[in-house]
């Protein structure tokens, strides 16, 4: 009888374990889904579309005037390759450098200065999303014009 009593106690102990661990497991996963549901998800359809202008002068000459729907999240620079004919540097992690846009290639002394919005881009042309309806502006600009 001393023996039944044991056994009863190991198994009522052992269950008393497999639900201090269940409560346990049923905590964490509370807590883990409160996490998830405090940090904010930036998602953005495929299907939500920005209308982007690009538009390319040369010594007075518009070389490329368009304007088109893309899908918001899309990179500019991809976007541009889409819609015109570009060649460019790349210079790996700091981005590229246009070349060219649709046969211009700007003299020695000069380059394609890029516009966003009617204001001088502070970064590359591939190192821009489009999030909204957005102006993309190129003009050849000549490297004379900087002082330093």
């Amino acid at each position: 009888m001393d023996e039944t009593k044991k056994e009863q106690s190991v198994a009522k102990k052992s269950r008393l374990f497999d639900l201090k661990l269940v409560a346990l497991l049923l905590g964490l996963l509370i807590l883990w889904f409160v996490f998830i549901s405090g940090v904010p998800v930036e998602y953005t359809s495929p299907y939500e579309k920005v209308n982007v202008s690009f538009k390319a002068v040369a010594n007075e000459e518009t070389v490329l005037d368009t304007t088109t729907e893309i899908s918001k999240g899309t990179n500019a620079f991809e976007a541009m390759q889409e819609i015109a004919e570009v060649e460019f540097t790349d210079y790996g992690e700091m981005g590229v450098m246009i070349d060219s846009i649709n046969g211009i290639t700007p003299r020695a002394n000069e380059f394609w200065k890029l516009f966003v919005n009617d204001e001088e881009a502070m970064v590359g042309i591939s190192s821009i999303i489009f999030e909204e309806d957005t102006a993309i502006e190129w003009k050849i600009d000549s490297f004379d014009s900087y002082t330093g």
